[in-house]
């Protein structure tokens, strides 16, 4: 199966739940001439802006190993957390042959694969490996927000 590159700009045609929706690859920051991708151990992440808000995304495409059904139900157990503070992620949607039946018989590169919000920042590996020194009160901050996001899911059914 070929990979999935996509050059900056180039626009998606994605079937969404019954829904067409048009997006376009973003170029990276530094190198414009690139998509803006990162590359992790189960495929590639792309970042991609919904044409009619302007709405950044990312497009996580799978490499074929990491292509499973089952992700389809845990994007749906996932959707209910979404409203919680620091979950936003959690609203996502995976391409599979019921929803997005267009891309998926069109583009086997995208079985599977996953749109989430973008969330802006950097991650916490981004962090830890940087050795980046945050603040007490910076580290409080995020303790607490981590103990309130934790509190909700477990308000919410999430173990």
């Amino acid at each position: 199966m070929p990979a999935f590159q996509p050059p900056p700009h180039t626009v998606l045609d994605l079937d969404i739940a019954g829904r067409d929706e048009r997006f376009r690859v973003a170029p990276h920051p530094a190198a414009p001439t690139f998509a803006f991708a990162c590359e992790g151990g189960e495929g590639v992440v792309f970042q991609i802006v919904r044409e009619s808000t302007g709405a950044r995304y990312a497009l996580k495409v799978l490499r074929p190993a990491h292509q499973l059904p089952e992700l389809v139900l845990v994007s749906v157990r996932l959707r209910p957390f979404a409203s919680l503070r620091g979950l936003r992620a959690c609203e996502r949607f995976c391409l599979d042959a019921a929803g997005s039946p267009r891309v998926w018989s069109s583009v086997p590169a995208l079985r599977y694969a996953m749109l989430i919000p973008w969330v802006e920042g950097p991650t916490w590996l981004d962090v830890v490996l940087a050795r980046r020194n945050i603040s007490a009160t910076l580290g409080a901050a995020v303790a607490r927000s981590l103990a309130a996001s934790l509190a909700g899911l477990e308000a919410l059914g999430g173990s």
